[in-house]
């Protein structure tokens, strides 16, 4: 075990940033997933939903076709669902940390962002996202 932890921290030293700069990497990709598991099922639920409805009409709906408090989708309370075009859909839920939201373009999840930043005015090169 000590040739191991030796091996990394030579190895750790070599790389840019240091030991130190590994440490931090690693803190940052486990507060990250702690984070991703906190806000994933509340949006991951909402995803699945609404990538039946994309596969189903090839389109997201509008505000007046998809009813979010509609029990057969078991929604959680708090999810805000932002419908931007037919082509591209904001969803945002409550975390630990505050507000995650993930943009859904043309049937796939582009991705997660903090905060509620709203459409994005272009679903190709959509910021936050980018």
């Amino acid at each position: 075990m000590l040739v191991g932890v030796s091996g990394m921290s030579l190895w750790a030293a070599g790389t840019p940033g240091g030991v130190a700069g590994r440490v931090e990497a690693a803190w940052d990709w486990v507060q990250g997933g702690v984070e991703r598991v906190a806000a994933d099922p509340q949006l991951r639920r909402a995803e699945d939903a609404l990538d039946v409805w994309w596969d189903r009409n090839r389109r997201y709906p509008d505000r007046t076709e998809f009813d979010p408090d509609d029990p057969t989708y078991a929604l959680p309370v708090g999810l805000s669902i932002q419908f931007c075009s037919p082509r591209h859909v904001v969803l945002s839920g409550v975390t630990s940390r505050g507000t995650m939201s993930r943009l859904l373009v043309d049937g796939a999840s582009v991705g997660d962002v903090e905060g509620s930043p709203g459409c994005p005015v272009d679903p190709d090169a959509p910021h936050p996202w980018e």
